[in-house]
């Protein structure tokens, strides 16, 4: 079992009644308990911590050093450059993949969507003196405002 912590913690609640302004100090018990997860994760740090030095011991270490020890049972020595080769151009390509879905998914330039939808409220005239009320731009507007010479 788990030993459990004790936490104090000082209030100061003032009562109605006759001990107005004193401290009060409560008690409170922590207890603590190791979880499945906590456990899974330090397992998993740990066999990931092992398994990768044993990929930097077999990448490395010469054939007949391995046989010297008795392992002679392993992969070929290609695969210690390319699973990681494989695994680094699948990375790229998912995030090109990725960029290239995102692009399709774009309404094009000539669209009538990029321009508005049925969500978009059109600009009001402001009260006297007043600020404008929120609104859409329009896109001519906006146009003029940004690349006008």
């Amino acid at each position: 079992m788990v030993p459990t912590a004790v936490k104090v913690r000082c209030e100061h609640k003032p009562r109605r009644h006759c001990n107005r302004g004193k401290l009060r100090f409560m008690v409170h018990k922590v207890s603590r308990s190791v979880t499945s997860v906590e456990v899974l994760g330090f397992v998993a740090w740990i066999s990931s911590a092992v398994g990768f030095v044993l990929y930097l011991i077999w990448a490395y270490v010469p054939a007949q050093t391995l046989e010297s020890f008795g392992v002679t049972y392993y992969p070929s020595k290609y695969w210690a450059t390319a699973l990681p080769l494989w695994f680094c151009l699948a990375l790229i390509f998912s995030f090109v993949a990725y960029e290239s879905l995102n692009l399709m998914l774009v309404e094009p330039k000539c669209s009538p969507h990029t321009i508005t939808d049925g969500y978009a409220k059109p600009p009001r005239k402001a009260t006297c003196g007043g600020i404008a009320p929120l609104a859409d731009l329009p896109l001519s507007e906006v146009c003029d405002l940004l690349y006008a010479a």
